[in-house]
């Protein structure tokens, strides 16, 4: 007999709950939808309302269909026992069978349920850590604080913390005057060109006082000269709060108090993301919607796989960047890369890739290894810049004479366009038998003088940087928008633009042709247009298209 078709979940609400708790789950009571229909996001918010003993669950069966296909299977119809089987079998079902079989297909739907939430955790960190860079900007962070206060620190181009206050400017004390003067002592001081606002408690309330400020600093009336073009971006402060307490936080601030070491954090997130959010447990990034139900070390190895794919796919700074970061560069590990950074701090800045070759654990297989994502900016050799491996200099150096030119010429920014129409033109098969190299070498070569310094972030739009706050009256339906992207689930995305609270675009509404992913669309990270479709000053949001 075929089998009956899978029954649908039926989550029910416990007879005594907490209202403010329940809340979350009411779309969930008296909630009822066939197994196969049920979206991930679905199976592990009814298991947490579940485990929280807010809901009860229990899969609907067509109870007297299963019984009669057991009837069929076991030829009860015209068995000379079948009053005496009967009942065994209805008691095996109700007691054992659909107990066991509901226990199975639970299990079974949370695994599927945590492996997609895994999948959407990495793919929206994945998209976060590629955030494009504010480089060379010097940058005001600002922690806002109310009972300790609210911190701001300057930071020089590389992060490199220069000095730093703390101001009261949110209740209780509401001295916004004293911060005000404090903030723009700092930015005046130390030529500051953007604020980074942290985006937990009280953000807004701080978005308004840095909005006001940059319209005083433009038109001061103090007798003091004006400073333009400063502008402010609300930056994600997400585990800022667990770094400043970390092993990592202290070994690099030891000197500073927690609260000064996660306003750090918050500014350099805005000046290299990924080389601050490497820094952090994935987990407090707030890109996910369930991974919190994942096992650690299940989440661990996933994230670990793209943290290595992104700070390969970009490239180090032998020079700068921190243990926390060269440890995912390929070839390397923990070890490797702590001794690289103490080979640094013993002799300095590095000239060559061909120094690596002294660091202590830099033996000939992890330098082949590691060497074309290890970065040497401004040292004697051109090509220690660039994507080329130095197994292929010579190469490298023979193509850029074919074509006219010589590796110095890779840092003259109005060459690059010219040696790139050159290489066009090369035949990589005739090259390759010219210069002893296979094809394939050639064609990669190619490609990396062609574009010496691809960086996959430079082509995704940089942060929105902002003048004056954005209010909730100031929409109107059909205004266009920019927005930040700062997660994405099965059903849309969040956007931030500007207001109090993110802003849901639905999956519906996100496209002008059907989606079935919404990461077919948009990332974290991403700026992105949005359209205004409705205010609703009463509950003070703004839904978006």
């Amino acid at each position: 007999a075929p089998a009956p078709p899978p029954p649908p979940a039926k989550p029910k609400r416990e007879s005594k709950i907490d209202e403010k708790k329940g809340e979350e789950y009411r779309d969930y009571f008296e909630f009822t939808e066939g197994l196969r229909a049920i979206p991930p996001h679905r199976i592990l918010a009814v298991n947490r309302g579940e485990r929280e003993h807010i809901l009860q669950v229990k899969l609907d069966w067509d109870v007297n269909r299963v019984r009669n296909a057991a009837r069929s299977h076991l030829h009860l119809a015209d068995h000379p026992h079948r009053d005496l089987l009967d009942p065994l079998v209805d008691e095996a079902l109700t007691n054992f069978v659909l107990p066991s079989l509901e226990k199975e297909i639970r299990k079974e739907l949370t695994e599927e349920a945590l492996g997609h939430a895994i999948e959407i955790f990495a793919r929206n960190f994945r998209s976060l850590l590629l955030t494009p860079p504010l480089r060379n900007k010097r940058v005001l962070a600002v922690d806002p604080g109310t009972r300790a206060g609210t911190k701001a620190v300057a930071l020089d181009e590389r992060g490199t913390p220069l000095e730093d206050v703390t101001a009261h400017p949110l209740p209780p004390q509401n001295k916004v005057a004293e911060a005000k003067t404090a903030f723009a002592n700092l930015i005046r001081k130390h030529n500051l060109a953007v604020i980074a606002i942290g985006n937990g408690a009280m953000c807004r309330e701080m978005e308004q006082i840095v909005s006001d400020l940059i319209g005083e600093l433009e038109n001061p009336t103090d007798g003091q000269p004006p400073v333009p073009d400063l502008a402010y971006v609300i930056a994600n402060e997400a585990g800022a709060a667990d770094y400043s307490d970390s092993p990592v936080a202290r070994e690099e601030f030891p000197h500073l108090d927690r609260m000064t070491r996660g306003t750090i954090s918050i500014g350099r997130r805005l000046q290299d993301p990924l080389a601050e959010l490497v820094k952090i447990d994935p987990q407090h990034v707030g890109v996910g919607l369930y991974q919190h139900d994942v096992r650690p070390k299940h989440l661990k190895e996933s994230i670990d796989e793209v943290i290595e794919s992104c700070v390969n796919e970009v490239g180090v700074d032998t020079n700068h960047a921190g243990a926390s970061l060269l440890r995912y560069v390929s070839g390397l590990n923990p070890a490797a890369a702590q001794e690289l950074v103490q080979y640094r701090h013993a002799t300095g800045p590095l000239k060559s890739r061909e120094q690596l070759k002294q660091v202590p654990s830099f033996g000939d297989m992890r330098f082949i290894q590691s060497a074309a994502f290890l970065k040497v900016r401004d040292g004697d050799d051109p090509l220690d810049a660039t994507w080329v491996h130095p197994e292929a200099y010579g190469l490298a150096r023979q193509l850029l004479a074919e074509a006219g030119f010589i590796d110095a010429d890779l840092r003259d920014p109005e060459k690059l366009p010219r040696i790139k129409a050159a290489l066009a033109g090369v035949n990589a098969a005739d090259a390759a038998g010219r210069l002893g190299a296979t094809e394939s070498v050639v064609r990669d070569v190619i490609g990396y003088l062609s574009d010496p310094y691809h960086d996959p972030r430079d082509s995704r739009t940089p942060p929105v940087l902002k003048r004056r706050m954005l209010r909730l009256e100031d929409l109107t339906p059909g205004m266009e928008l920019k927005g930040t992207v700062v997660n994405v689930v099965p059903f849309g995305a969040f956007v931030d633009i500007g207001l109090k609270d993110t802003g849901l675009v639905h999956i519906s509404r996100m496209a002008n042709k059907f989606i079935k992913n919404p990461y077919e669309v948009v990332g974290v990270g991403d700026v992105v247009s949005v359209w205004v479709v409705e205010v609703d000053k009463e509950r003070k949001r703004a839904s978006l298209t």
